[in-house]
């Protein structure tokens, strides 16, 4: 089993343990997200469409979006769709905003790019009293993950 820890800014306390969900590209909250289901109806750059956020470690690069996207944060975390985590590459103002609102764990600025050593589907455990993001990931392939 391969352990990666990263290190970086927490922004809301809390810890969270889950599957990664995991884009290049920018995130926005308020409008391509189904709050009822957590699916993603349209992202920016389409790597998510289709897929779930619900109970998963989100990790991205960038928020794009508006001031509304605080409220389609918190209408997700109140449909309990939402993330259990977020980790991104930078601060941006609206994903800290709908961390805090929603009581969300979220680390950002990382000594290692999230978006090149985080893949979809491996196990996350990230810290945000610490600021650490843990990543586990299992020997026999790239792709194997081992909970833990």
């Amino acid at each position: 089993m391969k352990r990666l820890v990263m290190r970086g800014k927490p922004v809301v306390e809390g810890v969270a343990e889950g599957e990664a969900l995991v884009t290049r590209g920018p995130m926005q909250f308020l409008g391509p997200i189904d709050p009822f289901s957590g699916t993603i109806l349209a992202s920016p750059d389409q790597e998510l469409k289709g897929k779930s956020l619900s109970g998963r470690i989100l990790v991205f690069s960038a928020q794009v979006g508006s001031t509304g996207d605080p409220l389609g944060f918190y209408l997700l975390k109140r449909a309990g769709t939402g993330p259990k985590a977020i980790v991104c590459s930078t601060r941006g103002q609206m994903p800290v905003v709908s961390s805090i609102v929603a009581n969300t764990p979220f680390v950002y600025g990382l000594d290692k790019d999230p978006t090149e050593h985080i893949q979809t589907g491996d196990q996350v455990r990230v810290d945000g009293n610490k600021g650490t993001v843990e990543v586990v990931r299992g020997g026999g392939s790239s792709r194997g993950v081992e909970p833990k």
